[in-house]
């Protein structure tokens, strides 16, 4: 009969749920305070063993000042006890020291036992509570419940310690605290999560009650209505509610126009679909249309700038072999020609020759496969192929260059060939715009915190005047009167292609001092920017 009910009626329904949802409190009470107590007493565990370890360091550090022989062993131990007994919060979290012997060494709140044997000590439980905690010391360390007086207290309570063993001096070290107020917390908890589940349940049951009568006397009334909707003169109830009740009455009140109306606003939401669907499938068509042409464009302008890079940096490796050739021609026309030395210059040659291939090659597939060429590669090593290279290059025997950049700076991911030409032309721009005789350029790199490495690139000339740092990076402006303009527009190009930046400083101590940075071997593309 009673499931007979449930099934029938709503409102017996409701009240099953309000009686499930009370039950659920409950037991959520219940698991609440089952978690909670575990984890106050994981927390005060916790607690002790962290002060019972500051307790063994003190100890530690008085016996190690004995055993260096900076204070007697005696008068280490007291002073270790003396520390030790200001280090207590209240009258109920102290240290605590007894030795191997079972006599007390350390016990604040009764310092009348100190020095007398305490073996005979035991709980109402009949735990003979200090011999355990030997035991426990000599197993290595733990925790120990048992009662103990409190201070000042004549009753006991209830306690949690935790010992350890300290074996130069024979001592065990413990600290405890008293239950008490852990019990008086909890039986706090209950009497709130009691109060909670007590009033849950009265609004539950008041609330039940109201939406079942919201519920059940309108559905009655429309259930007597339902056999006569043919009746033109019907006036179904619950019209102007605004809940779901609401709804069942004005649908019934509509049922058939609504059949025919649905039919109607499928087809043209059907029809509308086709064309929404449509016109998206255009739209994603122009804008792919639209990127090919922006790609086009782009790689039009970026081959206007490989041709004029190509021009920038074929001038030096060409003039070096033509100065190598011109040289080993004429120890040629000598009687006894110099072979070595011949050799050496046509050696030369061929390096430079092979720089200006590798620097066509790569220039080029900057356009076709940007990132082909890409591998792991020390900035270091790469900085001395370049002072190599410009140790061989006309204008620049001279050139003092100081390299701090550290052996221990990551890789760096990316072209060799094109970061070489944008360190060779940064040095060759702080080398022409040098004013002494011996110019000096100094490198240094660093890995920055947001994961980047950072390369600066300083000349001890007089600098780049304020009017020309803004126009600095834009192409075609120069201020040589015979340079193209477009050195450090490459070279920014390149550096921005390998996901870094390229900016321009001017230090205190003078000079002019050129900064970018690349991607570190290893990190994501998302740190980098970099898109193939």
């Amino acid at each position: 009969m009673i499931g007979s009910i449930f099934a029938r009626r709503i409102s017996s329904r409701l009240l099953l749920i309000g009686f499930v949802n009370l039950l659920v409190l409950a037991a959520v009470s219940v698991l609440g305070y089952r978690l909670t107590f575990d984890y106050v007493m994981n927390e005060r565990m916790a607690n002790l063993r962290t002060l019972s370890d500051r307790g063994v360091q003190v100890l530690t550090h008085f016996q190690a000042l004995a055993a260096a022989g900076r204070l007697a062993e005696d008068r280490a131990k007291a002073q270790a006890v003396a520390l030790l007994r200001e280090m207590r919060k209240g009258d109920e979290n102290y240290y605590f020291i007894d030795d191997y012997g079972l006599k007390s060494v350390l016990l604040p709140i009764r310092p009348d036992l100190e020095g007398t044997d305490v073996s005979h000590f035991r709980d109402s439980t009949g735990l003979y509570y200090v011999r355990k905690q030997k035991e426990i010391a000599q197993s290595g360390g733990g925790f120990i419940a048992y009662e103990f007086y409190r201070a000042d207290v004549e009753a006991a309570g209830q306690k949690l310690s935790y010992i350890q063993p300290f074996e130069p001096w024979g001592w065990f070290i413990g600290i405890g605290v008293y239950l008490d107020d852990v019990h008086r917390q909890m039986a706090l908890y209950i009497w709130r999560a009691l109060a909670l589940v007590i009033a849950v349940a009265a609004m539950s049951g008041l609330s039940i009650w109201l939406v079942a009568r919201q519920i059940t006397r309108p559905l009655a009334q429309l259930r007597l209505a339902i056999p006569q909707l043919r009746n033109a003169a019907l006036t179904l109830p619950a019209l102007r509610r605004n809940d779901e009740i609401g709804d069942i009455a004005r649908s019934l009140a509509s049922y058939r126009a609504t059949l025919l109306e649905n039919d109607r606003l499928q087809a043209a939401l059907l029809s509308r679909e086709q064309e929404e669907r449509r016109r998206r499938e255009e739209e994603k068509a122009r804008r792919y249309r639209n990127a090919l042409r922006l790609e086009q464009t782009a790689r039009l302008v970026t081959s206007g700038e490989v041709a004029l890079s190509i021009a920038h940096e074929l001038n030096q490796p060409l003039s070096a072999v033509h100065h190598y050739c011109e040289g080993a021609l004429s120890r040629l026309e000598k009687d006894t020609p110099d072979l070595p030395a011949i050799r050496g210059a046509m050696e030369r040659a061929s390096t430079q020759a092979r720089r200006a291939s590798q620097t066509i090659a790569r220039l080029r597939s900057f356009l076709d496969r940007p990132s082909e060429h890409f591998a792991a590669c020390s900035l270091a090593e790469l900085v001395a192929d370049v002072m190599r290279s410009a140790g061989e290059t006309e204008g620049l025997a001279d050139l003092r260059i100081e390299n701090t950049i550290p052996a221990s700076l990551p890789a760096f991911h990316g072209d060799p060939i094109l970061i070489q030409q944008v360190l060779f032309n940064l040095i060759r721009n702080g080398v022409e715009a040098a004013t002494r005789p011996d110019p000096r350029i100094r490198i240094s790199a660093r890995l920055r915190d947001d994961g980047l490495i950072e390369c600066r690139v300083r000349d001890d000339g007089p600098g780049v005047p304020a009017e020309h740092v803004p126009r600095l990076f834009v192409a075609f402006v120069t201020t040589k009167s015979g340079g193209m303009g477009v050195g450090l527009n490459i070279c920014r190009s390149i550096i921005e292609h390998h996901g870094g930046s390229l900016w321009h400083e001017t230090p205190d101590e003078g000079g002019a001092a050129f900064c970018f940075t690349l991607r570190r071997e290893g990190a994501s593309d998302a740190e980098s920017g970099l898109s193939d």
